[in-house]
Parts: structure tokens; sequence; C-alpha cells
């Protein structure tokens, strides 16, 4: 509901970074007027998705779309962060609500940028990484892990996920030194 009022009452802001990731995803897509630029092919995953969601809706409105669907999964992906760290389905229910109304997430998540699917990917990386902490299985580090490197290949600011993943793990007082180890090389 926040995104349909956002968009329809308030609208979107191109700037540079929109019209550069659409130019990118229309190359990657082989559609006219696509040209690869160097900045955003750095991170090909979100120019990956907006061409193909672009072959659906139209170049045009293809960074929107993204950003609307990072906006809904950036807002469940926080309910989980908060239910494991609250151990509470209120305060995680609010928790969400509070980040999906916030100014930043309404101003910035629902425009022609890739911000909300890095913030999508960081907080899910957190909440792998509180649930790594209380439960240290190799599963989920490993997950923890894959969700850090996707992130990371989104926009290159989700890598602090993985900065935390790692001081949790180097710190965590259940593992050996041993496990550290293995879990460092990994």
């Amino acid at each position: 509901v926040a995104s349909f009022v956002k968009l329809q009452f308030i609208g979107i802001s191109p700037s540079n970074d929109y019209y550069e990731y659409l130019s990118t995803a229309k190359a990657i897509a082989h559609a006219s007027g696509g040209e690869i630029n160097r900045a955003r092919i750095l991170n090909p995953l979100n120019p990956l998705m907006v061409s193909m969601i672009g072959r659906l809706t139209g170049f045009e409105s293809a960074l929107i779309v993204q950003a609307v669907l990072m906006y809904g999964a950036l807002t469940i992906a926080m309910y989980m962060l908060a239910r494991e760290f609250f151990r509470d389905e209120d305060l995680a229910f609010l928790a969400a609500i509070m980040v999906a109304l916030s100014y930043p997430v309404l101003k910035y998540g629902i425009e022609g940028y890739s911000e909300t699917g890095a913030w999508f990917f960081f907080i899910l990386a957190l909440w792998l990484t509180l649930s790594f902490s209380r439960e240290p299985l190799l599963r989920t580090f490993l997950y923890a892990c894959a969700v850090v490197t996707v992130g990371f290949l989104w926009k290159e600011y989700a890598i602090v996920a993985g900065i935390i993943l790692a001081v949790v793990t180097l710190a965590h007082p259940a593992l050996s030194v041993r496990a550290k180890v293995m879990f460092s090389l990994i």
C-alpha cells in the first residue's frame, strides 16, 4: 500500500543512476538504446533483473517494478530478523512496519535505484548471522555467505554484512579455534 501511495501521489525522481542502470539493463537484453555502463556492470545482478523485468513491463518502468518487489522482500526480511532478535511476533511485525514506512525506505527505496535490493540482502544476511550466532550450524553459515555474495553482486556495500558475519564467527564462544579457522576458510 505504501509503495502504491508513494508512486501515485509523490512519484519518482529519476537520477543519473536510474539512466545508467536502465541503459545497462537494455544492453544486457540486447534492446535498442542500451549501453553497458562500467560502473553498473560491476554489480551485475540488478541490471540483469531489470533486463528480465523490462522484457515484460517495458524498460522505463522495470527499475520501479524491481524496487517495489525488493521493497516487499525487504519488509519480509526485516520481519524475519526482528522475530529472531526479539523472539516476539508482535514486535517483529511492528519493526517490519516501521522499516517499511520509514522516510529513507519510502524516499529512496521506491525509486529507480538498486538500494532496496541491497538493503534486502543486508537484512537477510543479518538474520542468518543472528541465527548462526544462536546455533552455529554450517548450513546457516553457508546460507549467510551465499546471501552476502549475492548481495555484493547486487550492490557493493552489502559486504558489510559479510564483515559482521566474520566478526560473529571469530568471536563466537561456542566455536573451537579449529571451527573458527574452518569457517574463516569458507
